[in-house]
């Protein structure tokens, strides 16, 4: 317990939602608590999948904050290709108290947003890029890099590294592992 509490600090602003200082502190131990749970729930399985999956098949991630799973896998000249429609979000975070919410990047996959293109792509190629800006760069264990949906007035996508609370992460995991539900 002492390991968790000290990875998960009580201080408000490193907690959920990330990058938003004191905002959305309802109670006390209330960012604490997302942050957790947000990771043990969605973070950590998410991250363990593509470190497992990513160096046997061509898997790409994007960060929208939480997980929506939509595998496309393909038999075609390359059988191990798959999109992996796993999300962490930047955008709405700044929505009092709901902030960034289940659900609200369907919109950027399926409703002509951000992500249909390269949807799209992938359906076609079974590589999501296809001459569409920014190349959405493969998932590697060497190079956890992910398409990033941010609020901005100069883009809409960047690209990230899947590197926040590997540590955190990284403990989560083997608890869960050593103690499945």
């Amino acid at each position: 317990m002492d390991r968790l509490l000290t990875l998960y600090p009580q201080d408000v602003t490193q907690g959920s939602p990330y990058d938003t200082g004191t905002e959305n502190a309802f109670t006390p131990e209330f960012k604490r608590i997302a942050s957790l749970l947000g990771d043990l729930v969605f973070q950590a399985p998410r991250r363990f999948f593509l470190n497992n999956l990513s160096e046997k098949q061509n898997t790409w991630s994007f960060c929208t904050l939480h997980i929506t799973i939509f595998p496309f896998t393909g038999s075609g000249p390359c059988p191990h290709s798959h999109v992996d429609f796993h999300t962490v979000s930047k955008r709405l975070k700044s929505l009092p108290v709901l902030g960034s919410l289940h659900g609200s990047d369907i919109q950027n996959i399926y409703g002509g947003g951000d992500l249909t293109n390269y949807l799209i792509q992938f359906a076609t190629n079974l590589d999501p890029n296809g001459g569409l800006s920014p190349q959405w760069p493969r998932y590697t264990t060497s190079s956890p890099q992910l398409m990033t949906l941010v609020d901005s007035q100069v883009t809409n996508r960047t690209i990230t590294l899947d590197t926040y609370r590997v540590e955190a992460m990284k403990f989560l995991t083997k608890l869960s592992l050593t103690h499945p539900p």
